[in-house]
């Protein structure tokens, strides 16, 4: 039982390094891709930032899904998808272009954003209250050397591969993901205590657009222009959204919750 719990551990631990080290693996290489696939240092941003917006989306989904479906077998779908999504960015070196690197990005993004809510929704529910607090400790910790070494590690990669094989980035990925999808065949399937509640298609939708005009406005909002940046129409129109679909997601939750009941 105890190897168990350790298999369990070291498994979502690994997930979450990865899907918490891409966030910013792709930071270094940035200018490198960008004259590799002849794009301009402002459209290869979205290398970027379209990872973050489908990661953002993909979070509160995948955790509502996990509910019904159970929360190991969506643990290891989101690394299939992450693990897929990785091989094709990393096959966007030698093919596709720059159209589909993004595309090969959101794919990634929708398998990263479901490994870290359910990795820890799992560990949560695993481990006895006395033991708890240190498997989620783990968690955090993990998460944050990660997003801390991404960069660096981005880097490092860059210099040992060389910069005209910067697919190397993502494709560090895929044997990792292998190795967690093997590792969590091992692992028994939780049962799902609770009947399958009908998908609330409503709710999901509004919750996407919310996190989507959120996250677009912060994204192309200057900070250090703030008054001038806020009048942009990449900002204010999606703030304006955010502000509209706030209380309706909220209405929706709570109708939701009665019905429930």
């Amino acid at each position: 039982m105890k190897k168990n719990k350790t298999l369990i551990l070291v498994m979502f631990l690994l997930g979450i390094f990865i899907g918490a080290l891409d966030s910013g693996i792709v930071s270094p290489a940035r200018t490198v891709i960008a004259n590799s696939l002849s794009v301009s240092s402002n459209d290869s941003i979205w290398m970027i930032t379209i990872y973050t917006l489908a990661y953002a989306v993909s979070m509160p989904l995948v955790g509502k899904i996990s509910d019904r479906y159970g929360k190991k077998k969506l643990f290891t779908f989101s690394i299939v998808v992450f693990g897929i999504g990785s091989l094709l960015c990393g096959l966007s070196n030698y093919f596709g272009g720059f159209s589909f690197l993004l595309v090969s990005r959101v794919i990634q993004a929708i398998g990263g954003g479901g490994i870290i809510p359910i990795a820890t929704a799992y560990i949560a529910e695993s481990f006895p209250p006395e033991k708890r607090g240190t498997a989620l400790g783990l968690v955090g910790g993990i998460y944050g050397i990660a997003n801390v070494l991404g960069p660096t590690a981005g880097s490092a990669l860059l210099d040992l591969a060389g910069s005209s094989n910067w697919g190397v980035l993502f494709l560090i990925n895929v044997p990792i993901c292998i190795i967690v999808v093997i590792a969590s065949m091992t692992i028994k399937e939780e049962k799902v205590t609770k009947a399958p509640t009908k998908m609330d298609v409503k709710g999901s939708i509004v919750v996407t657009a919310l996190i989507l005009s959120l996250m677009y406005a912060l994204t192309n909002l200057k900070f250090h222009d703030f008054a001038n940046s806020i009048k942009s129409t990449n900002v204010y129109p999606y703030l304006i959204a955010f502000i509209i679909l706030l209380p309706i997601f909220l209405y929706i939750e709570e109708k939701g919750g009665r019905s429930c009941n």
